[in-house]
């Protein structure tokens, strides 16, 4: 008799340790939801607009003042991404159009048209591979020196990176770089970004 009241406590307390065990797991993978006493648990979720770095201190403005190379773009994450919107506002606004967008790809990405200050501007959708760094190059149909601009872009998740920069240094001829290095633009913009832009023919 006191065998069997031993194996029945021993099985009960089996039971319980089973229903326990069953009861603490949620089993939830990223972007599940799971609720548990009326709270609410949601795995974490990354957005492309996290990765995406704008960096404006290489930027070059061309002599004219209508070309501003050497704005670049880089994902920062072990995931692809994608920029699939621009928009490019900037003041004052004197009825300047950007007219051209390039991004210096494996391939160049181009989008050409009549975009005032603030338009949102679709272009082919420009990838990034985790790690990928590209230039863009904005060109206008004005003398853009003396601006103040802020380009935002809209990234294939539908979220937004912002950046704000002011006119960089206008480029300079081979024969007046000599001027010092604010009047001309770093060696690794002009080969990468924007060679047949760097030094116009005297």
């Amino acid at each position: 008799m006191g065998k069997k009241v031993v194996l029945i406590i021993i099985g009960i307390a089996l039971l319980l340790v089973l229903v326990s065990t069953q009861s603490g797991s949620t089993g939830a993978r990223p972007s599940d939801t799971e609720g548990s006493a009326g709270n609410i648990f949601t795995a974490a979720e990354w957005r492309q607009s996290d990765c995406l770095i704008v960096d404006t201190s290489d930027m070059c403005l061309n002599p004219a003042g209508k070309w501003i190379c050497c704005v670049y773009v880089m994902n920062d994450c072990q995931y692809n991404i994608a920029i699939d919107k621009v928009m490019l506002s900037w003041t004052p606004d004197e009825g300047e159009i950007l007219n051209k967008i390039q991004f210096r790809h494996y391939d160049t990405l181009e989008w050409k048209g009549s975009g005032p200050s603030g338009t949102l501007i679709d272009i082919e959708d420009c990838p990034l591979l985790p790690g990928e760094r590209v230039c863009i190059c904005l060109f206008f149909d004005s003398d853009m020196n003396g601006k103040s601009f802020t380009i935002e872009f809209t990234m294939g998740d539908g979220t937004l990176v912002t950046a704000t920069f002011d006119t960089p240094a206008r480029m300079r001829s081979l024969a007046e770089s000599g001027l010092g290095e604010e009047y001309s633009c770093s060696e690794e913009c002009c080969e990468d970004c924007c060679p047949e832009e760097c030094w116009p023919s005297e």
